[in-house]
């Protein structure tokens, strides 16, 4: 991982999208995606406490991640509809 970064990136996001896919009905796909994106939205707000106290640290923008959360979480039922404003 150290050494070649993007190969890491796609090899881990190749490994990712294989283990999505694998899961066999769609609403539960989305229930897979919405518990990661629900994960890495607490990743997200771990690094911005630690990004206030360290200039080396970027902040992540958690907003994209909280949409991913919300339209899968109203995916993953089987007869629900994204809801829209």
């Amino acid at each position: 991982m150290l050494g070649d970064a993007r190969y890491h990136a796609v090899t881990s996001r190749r490994r990712s999208l294989d283990q999505l896919t694998s899961v066999e009905q769609a609403h539960w796909r989305w229930g897979v995606l919405a518990e990661k994106a629900a994960l890495a939205t607490t990743l997200a707000t771990r690094i911005n406490r630690l990004a206030t106290d360290s200039e080396d640290i970027k902040r992540v923008d958690p907003v994209p991640l909280d949409a991913i959360t919300v339209v899968s979480e109203q995916l993953r039922k089987p007869t629900s509809r994204p809801q829209t404003a």
